[in-house]
């Protein structure tokens, strides 16, 4: 089993896991998020260097503007996922 730098680990089974912040993202060297419109499928790499470490992954999608059909709501990943995947 790969570990992640800057991981919190997990004591219990039944514990919740947490998501992802950027702060956490960015220490291990990611610095974007990988993201597809949920309407029309489009996808792009977004920087997220401005915005603050305390931030979670995924509160970025429902906000996110599509700039093909130009609905909002997106699924967002960090690129770490996709390098992992």
């Amino acid at each position: 089993m790969a570990t992640v730098r800057g991981a919190a680990a997990m004591s219990r089974p039944d514990e919740p896991i947490r998501p992802m912040t950027l702060g956490n993202m960015r220490q291990n060297g990611v610095r974007g998020l990988d993201v597809t419109c949920l309407h029309c499928g489009y996808h792009t790499a977004v920087n997220v260097d401005a915005h603050p470490d305390h931030v979670t992954v995924p509160s970025f999608g429902p906000r996110m503007r599509c700039t093909k059909c130009d609905k909002l709501g997106a699924y967002g990943n960090s690129e770490l996922d996709r390098a992992a995947g």
